[in-house]
């Protein structure tokens, strides 16, 4: 996963983007490259095996090209069904990390359910089938969010989506600087992470894929030819990448109406449609940030992501850290550099940075032309009352998950010597 200007790789969105405007005038020039093996890769034909199979190969792959396999698992869909597929095809994984971050050194809350509630349990149940396996659990906790954000260049660096979620992957590109003893280098070592859901639209010319670089949980700081262990983004492998879009290209030519509405209209699948096509379910039913509408508490708020940074924000404002006067001065400082180097246009609101820098498209690869769908999803009554009301009906068909009193919302106040968080039942 890179950008690409000319013959030069960056991996680093906003270096390349910087070197774009200077050397071409246009910030825009630069191209984003998901995976290095998707431009030679034949889209059009679906894989024959079995999604499960797939998965069964990738990981054999992968134990076969590296000496050393280590695994950033969240208890999510994604990390779930990666973690399953190594478990019942008894391939060895060297390594489980699981990363919990808190501001105030509040592990037990919320925010960092999916790992307490749902991943550790997990390991306690399988413990069998990882005798040889490593576990390392890592605490990224205040002292641990002052060392990183007090340092402005490494902030500007991994300026995507950063705000309060120390994630897995910053602990991976920054372990000297945030954690220097917390993930022992090896040889020949893959850093396995899972989140990219397959993304698809629908044009005259048909069905095609594509990937949106502002999903990346992180960008790495280093050369992405030099980095000392490989960073492997597990589905976006191409035979993996593959298999997944085109079960979804099939699951919406079935479904059609309001799926072929939302790929003509440049619109993401729903998660929870995708998850329940690829994705093997949670292990117990507890997820973060899926139900839970942000966009009612998003003005008031420094973090715009999800509940998890709302929750986190709050717990950070309410406790009367310094670090949220540290959050707002960090991303001021990217503002300016991104308006004074390649200009306000590249941000999703031009007035304020949290909501992002706006995302890099990969080109268009296709999955099947066939011109007929989008005849027929255009030919759909376009009344917008008429298809909202359906959207709404369609997202509001799922079951929602169930009210946490842990969460807080930025009208409510934290006691600091509140009862530990408990997992909703």
């Amino acid at each position: 996963m890179y950008y690409k200007l000319g013959d030069k790789r960056y991996g680093n969105k906003l270096e390349a983007l910087i070197a774009a405007k200077e050397k071409t005038g246009d910030a825009n020039n630069i191209e984003y490259v998901p995976h290095t093996d998707w431009d030679s890769y034949d889209w059009l034909n679906e894989p024959e095996e079995s999604w499960q199979e797939i998965l069964r190969q990738h990981a054999l792959e992968l134990r076969q090209k590296y000496s050393y396999l280590r695994l950033w698992y969240s208890g999510g869909v994604d990390s779930q069904t990666i973690i399953n597929t190594f478990v019942k095809n008894n391939i060895h994984l060297d390594e489980i990390v699981l990363c919990r971050d808190s501001p105030i050194d509040r592990f037990d809350t919320f925010d960092n359910g999916e790992i307490n509630w749902v991943a550790i349990p997990y390991l306690k149940d399988h413990k069998d089938a990882f005798t040889r396996t490593k576990i390392t659990i890592i605490d990224i906790g205040s002292e641990d969010c002052y060392n990183l954000w007090s340092n402005e260049s490494l902030f500007i660096e991994n300026q995507t989506n950063l705000d309060y979620s120390v994630t897995f992957g910053m602990i991976n590109t920054y372990k000297d600087e945030v954690k220097p003893n917390s993930i022992q280098s090896q040889k020949n070592a893959a850093n396995i992470h899972g989140m990219e859901k397959p993304i698809i639209g629908l044009d005259e010319h048909g069905f095609y894929m594509y990937y949106i670089d502002t999903l990346t949980p992180w960008q790495s700081k280093h050369d992405p030819t030099t980095s000392d262990e490989a960073l492997e983004a597990f589905f976006l492998s191409p035979k993996v990448w593959s298999k997944q879009c085109h079960m979804m290209k099939n699951f919406c030519k079935e479904k059609k109406e309001n799926y072929l509405q939302f790929l003509v209209n440049g619109e993401r699948l729903p998660l929870l449609t995708t998850d329940s096509v690829c994705r093997d379910p949670l292990y117990l039913p507890f997820s973060i940030g899926k139900n839970i509408n942000v966009k009612k508490y998003h003005e008031n708020s420094l973090s715009s992501r999800c509940g998890k940074c709302l929750f986190r924000e709050n717990l950070t404002i309410n406790s009367g850290s310094p670090l949220i006067d540290m959050n707002f001065y960090m991303w001021s400082r990217i503002e300016e550099i991104i308006k004074s180097k390649i200009g306000k246009n590249w941000l999703n609101n031009k007035e304020n940075i949290k909501d992002g820098i706006t995302g890099k498209l990969s080109k268009k690869y296709y999955l099947e032309h066939d011109y007929n769908f989008y005849n027929e999803a255009i030919s759909y009554s376009t009344d917008e009352v008429e298809f909202r009301n359906a959207l709404s009906e369609f997202n509001n068909s799922f079951q929602q998950l169930p009210k946490s009193n842990t969460l807080i919302m930025p009208e409510d106040r934290l006691n600091s010597s509140s009862e530990k968080a408990k997992p909703p039942k």
